[in-house]
């Protein structure tokens, strides 16, 4: 979603930003290899 509006994707880049944030979960401290789902929000401040 971007600024409320649903933006599809195509597989290729569904698997490259779970990869990417998935890489990037297991590399902080407290969270475990198991985890389940993950939300991510971003905020653009200009």
């Amino acid at each position: 979603m971007v600024d409320g509006k649903r933006i599809p994707i195509n597989q290729f880049v569904q698997d490259v930003f779970a990869g990417v944030i998935g890489g990037v979960l297991l590399s902080i401290h407290g969270v475990s290899d198991d985890w389940k789902l993950a939300e991510v929000k971003i905020t653009r401040s200009d």
